[in-house]
């Protein structure tokens, strides 16, 4: 059950692969990123929710969290951290992500639509297009002696699109379907190691 479970709570990813001297920057891979902003992974629990289930729409607890557009989807930009400074045997360390995901969810999406559809009622998904963009910046201390992390803070802003297109039969009639999301929001990580 656990086999998606994965985590970075070293923070690893954010160093750099050899030295560097105070001032230098360099990239960190973006799959990488993903686990050190989002550890865990899919545990296999299902999200109950008391929402009503809006007429003729998806719940918004059945769509995909940002962190599930962002390891699905495909990525573009950047992420860079940059040495600020050294004092006493800790490394402070400046993180900068600019982060785009396009992933499409259309299997899973088929699976919503088949178990939420009414009887009588056959849907075909045939659409179901995620784009999000993640920015922000961190602050990571890192022990040279103690060979681990401190303390990393990271604060972002998200927004996210989607579009979900179906073809509904019911009734002897055949209707196009299409629903479009906006959402906004932030991701703030705060993790002390003592």
């Amino acid at each position: 059950m656990l086999a998606t479970v994965g985590a970075d709570l070293d923070l690893l990813g954010l160093l750099p692969d050899g030295a560097v001297d105070v001032g230098d920057s360099w990239t960190v891979e973006l799959s990488t990123l993903i686990d050190v902003l989002f550890p865990g992974g899919g545990v296999g629990l299902v999200l109950e929710t008391d929402l009503d289930q809006l007429e003729g729409a998806l719940d918004p607890s059945d769509l995909p969290t940002v962190d599930e557009v962002l390891r699905a989807g495909e990525l573009e930009g950047e992420a860079t951290c940059k040495l600020l400074e050294v004092i006493g045997e800790v490394a402070h360390v400046e993180l900068t992500v600019k982060v785009r995901a396009v992933a499409d969810f259309l299997s899973r999406l088929e699976r919503t639509v088949d178990e939420a559809a009414p009887d009588g009622v056959d849907a075909d998904v045939t659409r179901g297009e995620f784009l999000l963009a993640l920015r922000g910046e961190g602050k990571l201390t890192f022990g040279l002696t103690t060979g681990h992390v401190a303390t990393f803070e990271f604060d972002g802003e998200t927004s996210e699109e989607s579009v979900i297109g179906a073809t509904v039969h019911a009734d002897g009639e055949t209707l196009e379907y299409e629903q479009r999301h906006a959402r906004s929001g932030t991701v703030l990580v705060r993790t002390t190691i003592e």
